[in-house]
């Protein structure tokens, strides 16, 4: 199941309260963080925990439902969001001013610039687990890098200041390994003691560098890129099963020679060689914050033998899944 077959009245509504988040962003406050107690024995459970780190806030969600579920909430604060979703695919609706969905897959992410005046549809599929990192970013900290670096940023900023709400790309970007990497060093900024909120700061403007960096602007130029974003999806979706490149190519309407280069393009690999970094990816998340053996790993990433498993993600980390643990 996915969500381009379902409309609205294939979930179940829920309104989620955000005057306690609100709140603590307002009021600058250390933290927050919300459970589903009173929902968890019907559809499912989930948890939203948040933690400032220099001027900025870090979110984590995670859920599981047992039935497919509609989220409405309005928070009403100016703020430029980036999510990175972790597991599952989220799909996102933003209206009132706009009127914009799109869907996330796993280890992609997007920015939202939104003003105070918007609400938010957010949909969950049941019996599909979801992890999100979210960074929030108040409107006049990401000022103060507009200043000190218009030619990269300005051009956003001018279009929200302008009382906009939209996203930055059309489509959702892949996350890199290093982008990871930064997201943990901010989550982790508080070992650097007198410092931790100077280098949380200083992550964050990286981690921003990266992500409106120019070569993500070269993938606008190919104009199947749509399909291709689509087609990652599907590949991405079932990997014990995945499509050959034919039923693929079929699936969104192109050729298998523009399939192929649409990969090469728009994600600097080929068809397979996208499916590979994906499972490699879901592998190291698991292996660093999952206690589950390395077989059952193995078998999550669409391999029947360990030996095989170990092999490959050796040849992508240069390490055994059993050392990157230790």
């Amino acid at each position: 199941m996915d969500f381009s077959r379902l409309d609205s009245t294939d979930f179940e509504d829920f309104l989620f309260d955000m005057q306690e988040i609100k709140d603590v962003f307002e009021k600058g406050g250390k933290g927050f963080e919300y459970k589903s107690n009173k929902l968890q024995s019907k559809i499912g459970a989930f948890d939203l925990k948040g933690e400032r780190k220099g001027s900025v806030y870090i979110a984590h969600f995670n859920s599981f439902f047992r039935q497919n579920i509609l989220f409405h909430s309005n928070m009403g604060i100016r703020n430029i969001s980036l999510y990175f979703v972790n597991k599952g695919n989220a799909s996102y609706h933003f209206y009132k001013k706009t009127n914009k969905e799109i869907l996330i897959p796993s280890f992609s992410h997007n920015i939202w610039f939104m003003n105070e005046d918007y609400n938010e549809k957010e949909f969950y599929l049941k019996d599909k687990e979801q992890e999100v990192t979210s960074l929030h970013l108040p409107s006049e900290y990401f000022e103060r890098f507009v200043n000190l670096y218009p030619d990269l940023f300005e051009q956003s900023f001018l279009r929200y200041e302008k009382g906009e709400n939209f996203y930055l790309n059309d489509n959702y970007k892949r996350t890199s390994s290093e982008q990871y990497v930064i997201l943990n060093q901010i989550e982790n900024s508080h070992l650097m003691g007198n410092c931790s909120n100077a280098y949380a700061d200083a992550k964050v403007l990286e981690l921003l560098s990266l992500i409106f960096a120019k070569p993500y602007e070269k993938q606008s130029v190919f104009k199947d890129s749509d399909k291709i974003q689509e087609a990652a999806v599907i590949l991405t979706s079932d990997i014990h099963n995945p499509p050959s490149i034919r039923a693929l190519a079929l699936q969104v309407g192109i050729n298998e020679k523009k399939l192929k280069q649409g990969f090469k393009i728009v994600f600097n690999t080929t068809v397979y060689g996208y499916l590979f970094d994906y499972k490699m990816q879901l592998a190291e998340h698991l292996l660093k914050n999952t206690q589950q053996s390395i077989l059952k790993i193995a078998l999550q990433c669409g391999y029947d033998y360990p030996s095989h498993f170990s092999t490959a993600f050796k040849r992508k980390f240069g390490v055994s899944p059993k050392n990157i643990r230790e």
